[in-house]
């Protein structure tokens, strides 16, 4: 069988449906499903960033497109008859279809709300003291990365921008290089001081009422804007402070519980040679 027969077989098997972004000779595309199955490595939280940029989704239809005549390379060459080769697609078609199935049992057994809300009630009720924490300051922040004069001078125009009055949340959202943060306005959540660097956790003690911004503050990850939110005192949390993370908590922990029941069911059909097993052991002891 010719090369192009090969990628045109190889295409034909892979290549997943939806409009086409790229193709190459002898039918090989590139498709939406391609690109979206593809950016399943990136953490969800993220994955719209890359996703919505032109250039970065190019880029990820021409490594598609090389790894896939690489493929249809391999397969010629007769790559995939090697038998450590050939254990490794089955691990990985295995990986694939197990976490799929693992995703439909969640589905299946989704507890309700109302299941969530009784559990995380009677976990807060059991003991209250566990949610006791000192005193807090939720705060805002965009970060100019790098320690150059080309970062400060970028970050001294974003502050002059913010202190005109400009949209705080907008510009974190278009300029902080903490992604994570940005994406929420700059919102970095409640947290006590000594989590952050000590340049940052001096300067959030120094913004005495909601609404107080700093200058530039500098870190060893480049420049900070940070803005007080608000603070609140130490103490007891009460319930409607944790409960959505609480929530949270009891749904993952609930979901684990299913996930532990089905893998010691899978388990338990399962007979271990143990003297083989001590014997590829053996093999790998230096």
């Amino acid at each position: 069988m010719t090369l192009a027969a090969l990628a045109t077989s190889l295409c034909l098997t892979l290549s997943a449906a939806g409009p086409v972004v790229a193709e190459g000779p002898n039918g090989l595309k590139i498709t939406y499903d391609d690109l979206n199955a593809d950016a399943q490595r990136i953490p969800a939280t993220s994955r719209h960033v890359a996703l919505g940029q032109p250039d970065a989704v190019q880029q990820a239809s021409q490594n598609i497109y090389i790894r896939r005549v690489l493929a249809a390379e391999a397969v010629r060459d007769g790559l995939d008859k090697d038998p450590m080769i050939a254990a490794t697609l089955q691990l990985a078609r295995e990986r694939v279809l197990s976490d799929a199935r693992l995703a439909k049992i969640d589905d299946a057994n989704r507890p309700s709300a109302e299941a969530i809300e009784k559990s995380a009630l009677a976990q807060y009720n059991a003991d209250p003291s566990k949610f006791r924490t000192t005193a807090q300051a939720r705060v805002s922040h965009i970060l100019i990365a790098g320690n150059t004069d080309k970062a400060k001078a970028l970050a001294e125009q974003v502050l002059a921008q913010v202190k005109a009055g400009g949209d705080f949340a907008a510009i974190a959202r278009e300029k902080s290089a903490d992604v994570g943060s940005g994406q929420k306005g700059g919102d970095l959540g409640w947290f006590s001081p000594g989590r952050m660097v000590p340049e940052f956790d001096d300067a959030v003690a120094t913004l005495k009422k909601p609404g107080d911004m700093t200058g530039l503050v500098q870190s060893q990850f480049g420049w900070h804007i940070i803005r007080l939110d608000a603070r609140r005192d130490g103490g007891i949390r009460t319930y409607d402070e944790v409960k959505d993370e609480l929530r949270q908590v009891v749904a993952n922990q609930l979901q684990s519980d299913v996930r532990l029941k089905e893998a010691t069911r899978i388990a338990g059909t399962m007979k271990v040679d143990r003297p083989a097993i001590e014997a590829f052991s053996a093999l790998h002891k230096k």
